[in-house]
């Protein structure tokens, strides 16, 4: 049932939206995501690990990215800038793997439907769980791994088309 509902809020969110494929340059759609961030009072830094090449999806992708950015705000250690690192390889067929690597408190780590879970309690976080559910309707699959008190890392692969 949470499943269904998630799909039901992703195809809301697609009302009047061109929701076929493109070609989305990932250097481009990480710089808007800074760029959105620069103005505001929880400043975002990005890192990249050489160019982050291309992919095709559907246009919620950068949606499911900024989401992912935005609760690595939610989780920082204090109010200085967030750092985050993003590299992307090549997978087999054409896919891609996009890891996302912040410096906040390594808090999280296993999602499910609507929790995540660090072993001594569970917190209810429905942007992840929705940034996965958009990141599963384009085939692919989302990962969280934590270290405590280091990082999240966010691990996105997508089907080659």
């Amino acid at each position: 049932q949470a499943t269904a509902q998630l799909d039901g809020l992703v195809e809301f969110l697609d009302v009047g939206l061109d929701a076929a494929t493109r070609s989305i340059v990932l250097d481009r759609l990480f710089d808007q995501i800074e760029a959105s961030w620069t103005s505001s009072i929880n400043g975002v830094r990005i890192r990249r690990s050489g160019s982050l090449g291309e992919v095709v999806a559907g246009p919620r992708l950068g949606q499911a990215l900024g989401i992912l950015v935005e609760n690595s705000v939610a989780v920082r250690r204090s109010p200085d800038v967030v750092t985050l690192t993003v590299a992307a390889e090549p997978m087999g067929g054409g896919g891609r793997r996009i890891t996302l690597t912040d410096d906040g408190p390594g808090r999280l780590r296993e999602l499910t439907a609507f929790r995540w879970s660090d072993g001594s309690r569970s917190t209810s976080t429905v942007g992840p769980v929705l940034a996965r559910r958009i990141v599963e309707r384009e085939g692919g699959r989302l990962r969280a791994e934590a270290v405590e008190g280091a990082a999240t890392t966010w691990t996105i692969e997508l089907p080659g088309r």
